[in-house]
C-alpha cells in the first residue's frame, strides 16, 4: 500500500511522548469517545463495542484525518490518468472502461485507513497488536462501524457495477454468471482484485487457465481490473487497488 504503509509501521508505544486527550469519533452514530490521556487501541475497541454493540467487526473502518491530504492526492492522480485514458484517440475499448471507472469513484467516499488489525481478542494477546493510539502527537481519529452487509459490491470494467448479494462459496465467475455481468473490451478477462472488508488484498484468477478459489467476505469488493497489455495500466490498476482500500462503506 505505498506510501501509508510506512507511517502505519511507525504507529509505536512511545513513553517520551506528551500524554494528549485522545479524542475517536464515531461519525455513523454521532458519538464520540473522550480520553484524557493516550489510550490503546484494545481499550478503544472495547468502548467501540459498547457502543455499537450489532457493528461488524471484519469491518471496522479506523481513519486518521491528518493524512486526509494523502488519500486527495491519490484519488486526483487516478482521476487524471482515467480522464486522459477515456479521451484517448483510437481506443474505444479503453475509453468506456476508464470512463465507467471514473464514474465508481467519484461516486464513493474515501478516508485516510490505518491498516490495523481491529480484533480485540488480538490485541490483548499480541502487545504488537494493541498500540497506544496516537501517532506523532495525532489525538484525534474517526471510526467507521457499520452492521454486517448481505451483498459484496463489484467495481472496475463491467457494464452493471453495484451490490450483489452475498452467497457463501461463491467465485467471481458466478457472481458474474448469476447476474448477467458482462466484462467490458477494456477489462481484464482473468484477473481481478478483491478488497476484503478490513483491507487486505486478494488478488483473483478466474480465467479457465488461473482460476483459485478466492472466497469473499460480506462487505467486500471486487475490482475488475484495465487491461494491462504491455503494462500499460499495471500502475494505475494498483493506484485504484490502493484507493478502493480506504473506501468508507461497505
Amino acid at each position: 500500500m505505498g506510501r501509508f504503509l510506512s507511517w502505519m509501521i511507525s504507529l509505536v508505544v512511545s513513553t517520551h511522548l506528551c500524554s494528549a486527550e485522545l479524542i475517536v469519533e464515531l461519525p455513523l452514530q454521532n458519538k464520540a469517545l473522550k480520553y484524557a490521556e493516550k489510550t490503546r487501541l484494545s481499550q478503544v475497541l472495547i468502548d467501540v463495542h459498547n457502543v455499537v454493540p450489532e457493528r461488524y467487526s471484519l469491518g471496522l473502518f479506523l481513519a486518521d484525518p491528518s493524512k486526509q491530504a494523502e488519500v486527495d492526492e491519490l484519488f486526483q492522480e487516478i482521476e487524471s490518468e482515467l480522464v486522459q485514458r477515456k479521451n484517448k484517440p483510437n481506443y474505444t475499448s479503453l475509453n468506456q472502461a476508464s470512463q465507467t471507472i471514473l464514474e465508481q469513484l467519484t461516486s464513493f467516499q474515501f478516508k485516510s485507513r490505518m491498516l490495523l488489525e481491529l480484533d480485540y481478542d488480538l490485541a490483548r494477546a499480541r502487545p504488537m497488536s494493541d498500540p497506544m493510539l496516537s501517532y506523532q502527537g495525532q489525538s484525534k481519529f474517526e471510526v467507521y462501524a457499520f452492521p454486517r452487509p448481505e451483498y459484496i459490491t463489484l467495481v472496475g470494467a463491467i457494464d452493471r457495477p453495484g451490490k450483489l448479494t452475498f452467497k457463501p462459496h461463491f467465485q467471481l465467475a458466478d457472481y458474474l454468471d448469476e447476474h448477467g455481468i458482462v466484462l467490458l473490451d477494456g477489462a481484464n478477462k482473468t484477473q481481478a482484485i478483491a478488497i476484503q472488508p478490513d483491507g487486505k488484498v486478494v488478488e483473483m484468477g478466474f480465467g479457465w487457465w488461473n482460476s483459485k478459489e478466492t472466497y469473499l467476505a460480506p462487505g467486500a469488493i471486487v475490482f475488475v481490473v484495465l487491461n494491462s497489455l504491455w503494462n500499460e495500466n499495471e500502475e494505475l490498476n494498483r493506484q485504484i487497488t490502493e484507493l478502493l482500500v480506504h473506501r468508507v462503506g461497505l
